[in-house]
């Protein structure tokens, strides 16, 4: 595989993580709301990706419908397992550069054409 070759497949491996960061960012999921949307989305795309995934629902004190997921992929003591929270923090006052302002910089530093 050439550096041409490999500078492509990062490419694309980049602009497809931002595609996934970008959309479970668009989930409206502040932790006083259910999240059964984004556990929806991430179960279906983690059992896309050979995952055998388990969610675990629970009612939190304040009576909301939350979902936790635990997949895994492989067996033994070996494998890959995914884990996380999926609760997102609003910013009002971000002073941030956008999401889409970043991915813009990522892709002029790597040479590319949007």
């Amino acid at each position: 595989m050439s550096f041409d070759d490999l500078t492509d497949v990062h490419q694309r491996i980049a602009a497809k993580a931002l595609r996934y960061a970008r959309r479970l960012i668009e989930f409206d999921s502040p932790s006083f709301r259910s999240n059964r949307l984004i556990a929806q989305y991430l179960e279906l795309k983690l059992g896309k990706h050979g995952f055998l995934v388990e969610r675990l629902g629970y009612t939190d004190a304040a009576g909301v419908s939350k979902h936790c997921l635990v997949a895994r992929k492989g067996s033994g003591s070996g494998g890959m397992a995914w884990f996380g929270h999926m609760d997102t923090v609003p910013a009002p006052h971000w002073t941030g550069p956008a999401l889409d302002d970043v991915a813009a910089d990522e892709t002029a530093e790597s040479g590319s054409v949007a």
